[in-house]
Formats: C-alpha cells, structure tokens, sequence
C-alpha cells in the first residue's frame, strides 16, 4: 500500500509541482560552503576522512568514511524555491532507522528545521550501478519578499553517501556570500554508531547538530558504528585536523573492557602529545541497562579524566553517560542503545554547556 494516496502529507515535494524555471549549481561551487566533509575526485564521492587513512584503521572505518554523518553544506539566496538533485551510493536499510536519517537530507533556514527528504521506495527499487538518483526534490518558501536572502544549512545523509549534488534556485536568483559559523574552528567528536548519529530521525537531529546550533559553532563527526576502538593511527589522524574541542566518546566500541583499559589513557596521551593545550571532553556510554560492566567502564574512563588532572591538566570536562537521557531512559532510545531523536535531544541539553565552556573558558 502507497500511504501517499490515502495521506497526501505523505507525499514529497517534487519539482513536477513547481512552475519555475530551475537553474542548477555544484555545491562545488564557491557560491557554497562545504562543512564536515569534502569531495575527494579519486574517490567520486564525498568522504570524512581519506580512505588511504581510513584503511590502516580497520576495515569498519575503511567503509563508513564514506558515511556522510557531520556534513553539511551552507548558501544564502534570495530565492523562494530551493531544490535537489542527488546521487548516494545504496546502502542496505536499516531495520531500526528511518530513512530519511539514514539516507536523508535536512534543511534548515536561519537554524530552523524546514524539511527532509529522502528517497522513496521507488528511488531504491529502480536503482541501477548501486546509485540511488532522487531528483526533483524542493522546498519551496511560500511567504518569503521578493529579494530576501535567507541562509540555508543542508545536512547530509547520516548513514549513507552522497555522490553527487546538486543545487537548484529559480533562474536569475542571487548569491550571498555563506554565513560563517561564530566559532570557525571545528569541535571534533570521536566515538561509536552514537556519534554517527545512530538512529536520528534526519540528519541535524543527532547531538552535534543540535549542539552546533545552539552555540552557533562548526563541528566535525567521526562516529564510526561499530568501529571506534581507540587505535593509534586515528588518533594521529585526529591530531592532524585543525580543531577547537575535543569530545572522545568511543567508550561503546571498545569490545571489552579489558580493551578500554588498554587504550583510553593511552588515547588521551598519545593526543595530548600533539595537541596540548586543546579542551577534551570525556564521554562514558549512556546504556539504559545499568549493570555492572558499565560500573567498570565508567571507572576507566573517570580514571583518565582523574590521571588527567593529577598530571596538570587543565582542559580535560567528563561527563557521565547514564545522566545524558535524565530520567525517561526508557523514552529516549529505540533498542535501550541507539538515542531516538528524544534521546539526542536530551543528550545536547546536557553535553552543550560542556562545550560553551571549552570554547569559552579555554585555560
């Protein structure tokens, strides 16, 4: 059954509705700004991290630094309709996460959420070469003055790629330069499927996007599902890429504890090496089942946070996962693990003045 035609709320918005003339540009273009992600021609798709660096990691990362999570791209036009052109390699569907964040696009104008669109059944059903081509998707503002420049963020699918894109304004329209964020310098967030955004309901509902709204500051998610083990070559990776703040979450991935153990403050020395002086915020996995593994886990890594300062450390903030769903855990996830959008939500509100004062208070 399509609950399109019994729901016509169901139904996108497609360029077929639209009686003006579209002119296409390249988010390659300069007219954009290109955030958490960039364009790699060897690779003919948009990337994290570089698969040549990607690959000494393990295989999991090796894969999903194809996994756009964190992307975004910036314009501002004066144009009433906005529209997409779209090429994602397919992936498999997740059994407990929609698709429109696994696979979706999210605008959003002036920081409020307008829309999200994803490819419909048909899209995957037809796709050929593993590429799913949605075209002729729009969002079109209705109550918009002629001549008003709006600024526009466009995040990128969660858990999925993108291939190509493209942008669509009404022929003739004008550019504006792309708003800068406040805070330039990226907050660099390293962890689980959590971080990925693992399962938002659109991209811009995972924590970093409301975070990054909130205080107005650019960010850059390397959230690998399954894959965040703590390894020497990403955190020199990490080292490498200019950024403001810290946030190593990768407590969920460590496959026992005896691994956590082994690699946390390990992790924490090896980055400090290279970045001394630069905020870091301990994160601790914020499991509804609270048992006695997690007791160990969180003793790991508060000892980390503990050694940190022992040794002089002044920019090291922990936060412990089971207070980031408050009380309705049970409300907050869609498999007692993944955070629903609730669950993100939740898990801004309490991570968010971590990170103002990191970015703030920088000793």
């Amino acid at each position: 059954m399509d609950i399109s035609l019994i729901d016509s709320n169901f139904k996108p918005n497609v360029l077929t509705n639209c009686d003006v003339e579209i002119e296409w540009h390249a988010v390659e273009e300069p007219i954009f700004s290109i955030h958490g992600v960039y364009y790699s021609k060897q690779d003919d798709c948009f990337l994290r991290l570089p698969v040549d660096v990607a690959s000494t990691v393990n295989d999991g990362v090796a894969c999903l630094c194809k996994n756009t999570a964190g992307g975004r791209i910036r314009f501002s036009t004066d144009s009433k309709v906005v529209a997409f052109q779209v090429v994602e390699p397919f992936s498999s569907i997740m059994q407990h996460m929609p698709m429109t964040g696994q696979m979706g696009l999210a605008l959003y104008t002036d920081n409020k959420y307008e829309g999200t669109f994803a490819p419909s059944f048909s899209d995957i059903k037809n796709c050929q070469n593993n590429e799913i081509s949605f075209a002729n998707y729009h969002y079109t503002i209705y109550q918009k003055a002629d001549g008003e420049f709006y600024d526009y963020d466009l995040y990128f699918p969660l858990y999925n790629g993108v291939k190509k894109l493209y942008i669509g304004v009404i022929k003739g329209s004008k550019f504006n330069p792309p708003k800068k964020y406040t805070y330039q310098l990226p907050v660099l967030y390293y962890g689980s499927s959590i971080t990925q955004g693992g399962c938002a309901g659109h991209p811009g509902n995972d924590y970093q996007g409301h975070i990054s709204r909130a205080l107005d500051c650019d960010y850059i998610n390397l959230g690998f599902s399954g894959s965040a083990r703590g390894e020497d070559t990403i955190c020199d990776y990490i080292t490498t890429l200019p950024h403001s703040v810290f946030v190593m979450d990768y407590d969920h991935n460590a496959p026992t504890t005896e691994h956590l153990e082994k690699t946390h403050y390990a992790f924490y020395k090896r980055y400090r090496e290279k970045c001394k002086d630069t905020p870091i915020i301990f994160l601790t996995r914020p499991d509804c089942w609270f048992r006695k593994v997690e007791k160990e886990r969180i003793s790991i890594v508060k000892n980390t946070y503990k050694k940190a300062i022992a040794e002089g450390d002044k920019n090291v903030y922990f936060i412990l996962g089971k207070t980031l769903f408050g009380k309705d855990k049970l409300a907050c996830t869609v498999d007692s693990c993944h955070p629903n959008d609730l669950g993100f939500y939740k898990m801004a509100k309490r991570i968010t003045p971590f990170v103002k004062k990191a970015l703030t208070e920088k000793k």
